[in-house]
C-alpha cells in the first residue's frame, strides 16, 4: 500500500504516524508508478477535488492490473446544489443551483473555534461514470450510504441527513 497526496504537509504528517505506510507527494493525474502494478486503487474523497477528472481516472485505470478494481468515495453531487432551508436548517431540502452545471464551490466547516474553507468541484454524477467508461473501466456497483445512528445518539441534523444522500461509493473493474 502506498498513499499519495499533493500536500507536502499532509504527507509529512502521515509519514510521522506510528502506523505509517509509505506515502508520497504526487498528483493523482500523474502518478509515479508503472502500468498495471496495482490490484486496487482507492480514490477516497478525491474525485470531487481534482481539476482534471478524466486524466485522474485514466491514471487510476493505467496502474490497475487486469482484473483490478477502483474504489471511489465522493461527496454526493446533490450536496453541491442544495441545503436544508431555514436559519436553523430545519426546513425542507431545497435545490438552489443547477445540477448539470459544473462549478467550484466553497463550504465552511466550523469546530473548536476554527473556521476552515472546504473547496470542491460540483459535477453531475454522470461525469464520474463517463470518466470511468472512457478509461475502460466497468462499474460494478454504486451505493448512496445513509448515515447510521441509533435513536439514542441521533441528533436532529443526523435525522435530516438521512433524508438526502451525502456520499456516493462506486466500485469499478478493469477488465482482464
Amino acid at each position: 500500500m502506498v498513499g499519495l497526496d499533493t500536500s507536502t504537509r499532509l504527507v509529512h504528517a502521515a509519514a510521522q504516524h506510528r502506523a505509517a505506510a509509505p506515502v508520497l507527494v504526487a498528483d493523482a493525474a500523474c502518478v509515479p508508478f508503472a502500468d498495471a502494478i496495482a490490484d486496487l486503487v482507492v480514490l477516497f474523497m478525491v474525485l470531487h477535488d481534482v481539476d482534471d477528472l478524466a486524466t485522474t481516472v485514466a491514471e487510476a485505470a493505467r496502474v490497475l492490473e487486469p482484473g483490478g478494481r477502483l474504489a471511489v468515495a465522493i461527496g454526493h453531487p446533490i450536496q453541491g446544489i442544495g441545503d436544508f432551508s431555514g436559519d436553523d436548517r430545519s426546513g425542507p431540502y431545497v435545490l438552489a443551483r443547477p445540477y448539470f452545471e459544473p462549478r467550484r464551490l466553497t463550504y465552511w466547516w466550523e469546530g473548536n473555534g476554527v473556521r476552515v474553507p472546504m473547496h470542491f468541484l460540483h459535477r453531475p454524477l454522470e461525469s464520474f461514470f463517463a470518466a470511468m467508461t472512457a478509461a475502460g473501466l466497468l462499474v460494478e456497483s454504486l451505493a448512496e450510504p445513509s448515515p447510521v445512528a441509533t435513536a439514542a445518539t441521533m441528533s436532529a441534523d443526523d435525522e435530516r441527513r438521512r433524508q438526502v444522500p451525502s456520499f456516493v461509493h462506486i466500485r469499478a473493474l478493469k477488465p482482464a
